[in-house]
């Protein structure tokens, strides 16, 4: 019994801390290693080829939003998914470029989902060529793409979401001091 008391504590005094510490520093890691693969990339606004008319736009749609850009017109169930995982966050949008006015169609300025009409050889250019999704942060810089809507490339924006979005800062609790 004696010797069952000193493993269990010789346990809980090395073993606990030691097994945390390797699981913290597995998770640093990977956080780590993926905010370096979303260094900001390409300006949405300054390294695309936009009319005057289209930069003003873009930049009303884009301004403080993390956005995800989808180039194709409708929205699938996955992706609705996506969307409301994220309808509370503070800055999330979904952005769809379609090249038909038809489906420009945003209901309300409050509507986590926005449209934007543009031809799409535009946004074929440089490091947006041939992708499904691009996610832009609150800068307007482009963080990642992904090629196709496979559940590996959701699984990826999904994380990487979690990362881009800005958290609302937490109200620190003041303490009043009374006056004497």
């Amino acid at each position: 019994m004696k010797h069952l008391r000193s493993v269990v504590i010789i346990i809980l005094l090395f073993g606990l801390p030691i097994g945390s510490w390797y699981f913290l520093k597995h998770g640093f890691n990977w956080r780590k290693s993926k905010i370096e693969t979303l260094m900001p990339k390409d300006h949405i606004l300054r390294d695309f080829d936009w009319s005057g008319k289209q930069k003003e736009e873009l930049y009303s749609i884009l301004f403080y939003k993390t956005t995800v850009i989808n180039f194709d017109d409708e929205i699938d169930d996955k992706e609705n998914l996506i969307i409301d995982q994220y309808l509370k966050a503070n800055t999330f949008q979904w952005l769809n470029v379609t090249s038909d006015e038809m489906y420009n169609r945003t209901l309300s300025s409050k509507d986590k989902r926005k449209y934007f009409t543009s031809d799409k050889s535009a946004w074929s250019k440089g490091i947006l060529s041939g992708v499904k999704y691009a996610l832009i942060d609150t800068g307007m810089y482009v963080r990642q793409v992904y090629p196709d809507n496979s559940e590996a490339s959701l699984g990826m924006l999904v994380e990487d979401l979690s990362l881009i979005i800005p958290r609302k800062k937490e109200k620190d609790i003041s303490i009043r001091k009374k006056d004497n």
